[in-house]
């Protein structure tokens, strides 16, 4: 059984994994890098059966082939599409914003099988999945509360996972959360300290880098989630950086990227000393470090400041 999830919200993109392999009770979980792996491995490996029938998930992040990026002509894998093995599952993840449409292999995926886009993440997004998350554990919460979470985190959903967390533990007795229950126990992501941490990562000043991420580590953000942050951050730069270098003006730029007015003339201002080059690099070795830890290939404290050190 093959699955294929693709878009530039990542995280959304691991709870869906998480979900899956809880609510399928999956125990052998294997992960794997397609940059340092041929697929004929992956099939191999999603093709053995084990002896006691226990289903296992098979988890291939950077499958750029399903891109224009990259090709890959195998046969071998396409033989595997038309007769996959019902036992074991397999996931093939980009965070590409669009698959190419165009490739045989695409086509043969999307015929038979389950393609998931995670591109978007709104305000109602975010509603619906914190009380998705209060609910599975029989939580309730008040509407305002859940208003102030999201105006908090700006729709970060690393972060609001880890606050509802804390949340579920502060009110383990009663299971009814509160507004004041918020105001008590949940950070606010300082907003500012995002644009100082990626000013400081453009002109490589290392002690306002790691002054600010001690700053972050402590109100509680996780390395994994404050990767997250970088990286949208760098991601909605580049994009403003391209529209404007296409002649686009300010209000045209918030209409195609559907983005805040105030965040988008702080963008612009910015983004007129930086190359694309330099905003792709970045992101290219956050999308590297973001693999690496989750394929447990390097730890996640260590792997974040070795990326500020190695800028």
């Amino acid at each position: 059984m093959i699955t294929v999830l693709y878009g530039i919200q990542s995280d959304l993109i691991e709870n869906y994994i998480d979900d899956f392999i809880k609510k399928n009770k999956i125990n052998s979980v294997i992960k794997y890098d397609y940059n340092d792996v041929n697929i004929d491995t992956i099939i191999e490996e999603v093709s053995y059966v084990d002896l006691f029938g226990d289903k296992k998930i098979i988890i291939l992040y950077n499958s750029k082939f399903l891109t224009s990026e990259e090709t890959l002509d195998n046969k071998y894998f396409e033989d595997y599409i038309k007769n996959q093995n019902q036992v074991n599952y397999l996931f093939l993840i980009t965070n590409s914003e669009n698959l190419d449409e165009r490739k045989k292999i695409v086509k043969l995926l999307r015929e038979s099988y389950e393609v998931k886009e995670f591109n978007k993440f709104s305000e109602y997004d975010a509603y619906k999945y914190i009380n998705e998350l209060l609910k599975k554990d029989k939580y309730t919460i008040e509407e305002k509360a859940i208003k102030e979470i999201v105006s908090r985190l700006s729709l970060n959903i690393g972060m609001m996972k880890n606050e509802v967390e804390k949340l579920k533990l502060y009110k383990l007795d009663d299971r009814n959360i509160t507004l004041n229950d918020v105001f008590e126990v949940t950070s606010i992501l300082p907003e500012d300290n995002v644009f100082k941490i990626v000013d400081a990562l453009i002109s490589n000043n290392k002690e306002e880098i790691f002054k600010l991420y001690n700053d972050f580590k402590l109100i509680g953000v996780d390395e994994i989630a404050l990767i997250a942050l970088i990286a949208n951050q760098f991601r909605f730069m580049y994009q403003v950086k391209v529209l404007l270098n296409d002649g686009k003006t300010k209000n045209e730029i918030i209409s195609i990227l559907k983005s805040h007015p105030y965040k988008t003339e702080i963008t612009i201002k910015k983004v007129s000393i930086y190359s694309e080059e330099k905003l792709l690099d970045i992101l290219y070795k956050l999308s590297i470090i973001d693999v690496s830890i989750k394929t447990g290939e390097i730890d996640k404290e260590y792997a974040l400041e070795n990326f500020f050190l190695n800028l």
